[in-house]
């Protein structure tokens, strides 16, 4: 008979977590650049493009991440966090952008809150 192996809960635990490690939903990389998290390369590189274009002079207020509540009559219904917003310096338009792959853009929850971010702020968001 083999000889049983006593281990802690918080061991099988750690060992059930590595072993049930799957990759991403639509296999994007999560990357982290100087304590900031990128959900895939494509929203870092993006990061980077506004970066340079702020520093141009071109856009200004570049935020990450940025949150949007759907409020009715006191109820939230659901809530929407864009990638990236900023203005455009020349006529102060601001922009909100979500980084989405072909795959993404066809979700019905993502089509669902972009409709909605016309209907409660009148912003179309700018899919990259």
């Amino acid at each position: 008979m083999p000889k049983q192996e006593t281990i802690t809960s918080s061991e099988f635990q750690s060992q059930v977590k590595q072993k049930t490690k799957r990759p991403a939903k639509y296999r994007n990389q999560i990357i982290v650049v100087d304590g900031e998290k990128f959900h895939s390369k494509k929203e870092y590189a993006h990061w980077v493009h506004l970066k340079q274009l702020q520093s141009d002079g071109v856009i200004h207020d570049l935020k990450r991440q940025v949150p949007f509540e759907f409020i009715h009559n006191g109820f939230k219904i659901g809530k929407f966090t864009a990638d990236m917003a900023y203005y455009i310096t020349a006529n102060n338009q601001y922009i909100v952008s979500d980084v989405k792959s072909p795959i993404t853009k066809m979700e019905t929850s993502y089509r669902l809150r972009r409709k909605m971010m016309i209907a409660f702020f009148g912003i179309e968001v700018t899919e990259v």
